[in-house]
């Protein structure tokens, strides 16, 4: 199947949780200024959030067959040969979850539990994914993982 990039999100919005390293770390619920490496962060009242600074999170790095968690924001993967990848739903409608091929060693093929608009991702070479969860499944915003 040939590989195409895909982009199917006009807008992103960071829900619920928001950590801004040496900044604001929580649910944001009403107007919130803060400074997180010396740049402004704020926030109105409908928790929309604007940034100039880092949003930090922890990097899952998987090599072989398993399980991609869903409490990085970040997964590299490494294969060493024809690995089957499992992922769980999400667990907060907005969630973000990035997959990243780090190493090939042949071609990981992700099976998540919900996933719209087709049943697997496989990746090779140094594909990616970057996908979204809403209360239907996880949504592609962009990828050239090859889609199935």
């Amino acid at each position: 199947m040939a590989k195409k990039a895909r982009t199917v999100l006009d807008s992103l919005y960071v829900q619920d949780f928001l950590e801004v390293a040496n900044g604001i770390t929580g649910d944001v619920t009403g107007a919130v200024t803060g400074n997180a490496d010396s740049a402004t962060t704020a926030a109105d009242t409908t928790g929309t959030a604007t940034l100039s600074s880092l949003i930090v999170s922890s990097i899952q790095s998987l090599s072989g067959a398993g399980a991609i968690n869903v409490t990085s924001l970040i997964t590299e993967l490494t294969t060493g040969a024809a690995d089957a990848l499992t992922m769980i739903d999400g667990t907060t409608v907005g969630q973000i979850k990035i997959i990243k091929m780090v190493h090939d060693g042949g071609d990981g093929t992700l099976t998540p539990t919900t996933l719209l608009d087709g049943a697997t991702l496989t990746f090779d070479d140094t594909d990616y994914a970057i996908l979204y969860w809403t209360a239907s499944g996880w949504a592609i915003i962009s990828a050239n993982a090859a889609l199935a």
